[in-house]
């Protein structure tokens, strides 16, 4: 059976190690020794990831034939350079870099003459009123090179830039942030599957993995503050998950909520405490039948506390 070596085993990888395991003997790293993919895990390993040079001993240690990352943006560079010292199959160093840098992606887009929004670099307050002459408002702050939705701003005016900036520009590990023209619309994700030639452990790809099987209306709502149903403020109790797991249509749920824990209005990916995932005969009941289900997990939150 083949190995392969998970970059960060958070709780978004949780799932995907559950589901390697069906296939390959999976061993996972991660700087928590309570991250939730390590139970998962054949193997688990409590090691800084993006220490190259330690990630790169557990994967010879355990002999692995492949090493990826799933839902973590800042293991992707460390994936690639694991997989180059280990002699394995990867994007490499190069391109992991440009994927997961925004601004010397734009750049390179930019060469290639591919149409996008406007944008500037910023690595400080004094750069507000050029990266604003250059793109206009509204506009978008960020990171270059952090994930999670870390520090993401609407900008309306340069007061919010100024307000915002140096917050993006701290989740950088390069210090910069990038202000790009807010373009309103739908948010589209997609897939792509590579089959023949160099696939990562030597395996063919089937008909059965790389094509849909079904199609099925389907909606996620998660566990947040406003427009979710959890109120804000210090977490002092959190119902059973069972009601929202029996409610009508509902095929997935999960919670991350800890007592304790401040539930903060939204900001970024980590104010997603958790989500219900439901089906319908079209999308807008399925819709319904999350939002119902989400109402169903009681928060208590401790009294007239601000969030």
């Amino acid at each position: 059976m083949k190995t392969v070596l998970f970059v960060g085993a958070g709780r978004h990888q949780r799932r995907p190690i559950e589901h390697a395991r069906a296939r390959l003997r999976v061993v996972a790293v991660d700087r928590t020794e309570r991250a939730p993919g390590l139970a998962s895990a054949d193997a688990a390993e409590v090691v800084e990831f993006t220490d190259v040079g330690a990630v790169v001993e557990v994967g010879h240690r355990h002999g692995v034939d492949g090493v990826l990352t799933v839902s973590a943006d800042r293991a992707v560079p460390v994936a690639a350079a694991v997989a180059e010292e280990l002699g394995l199959p990867g994007i490499g160093r190069a391109t992991a870099h440009l994927m997961t840098h925004e601004l010397e992606m734009r750049d390179m887009l930019a060469a290639a003459g591919v149409p996008q929004p406007r944008y500037a670099r910023l690595r400080s307050e004094s750069d507000v009123e050029r990266a604003l002459e250059s793109v206009g408002l509204p506009a978008v702050l960020k990171p270059v090179d952090s994930g999670g939705q870390r520090a993401v701003f609407r900008i309306e005016s340069a007061d919010d830039l100024r307000g915002n900036a140096a917050e993006a520009i701290s989740e950088s590990p390069t210090g910069e942030a990038i202000v790009e023209a807010f373009v309103d619309g739908l948010e589209l994700n997609g897939i792509a599957i590579a089959r023949g030639g160099d696939v990562a452990l030597g395996a063919e790809v089937g008909d059965d993995l790389a094509l849909p099987q079904f199609s099925q209306p389907l909606a996620i709502r998660f566990f947040t503050a406003e427009p979710g149903p959890p109120p804000t403020g210090r977490v002092v109790s959190v119902g059973s998950l069972e009601p929202v797991l029996a409610a009508e249509g509902v095929v997935q749920a999960d919670t991350y909520l800890d007592l304790g824990e401040t539930i903060r209005p939204v900001r970024r990916d980590g104010d997603r405490r958790g989500y219900v995932i439901a089906i319908a005969d079209d999308t807008d009941e399925a819709r319904r039948r999350t939002d119902d289900a989400a109402s169903l997990l009681l928060v208590e939150v401790e009294a007239g506390l601000a969030a």
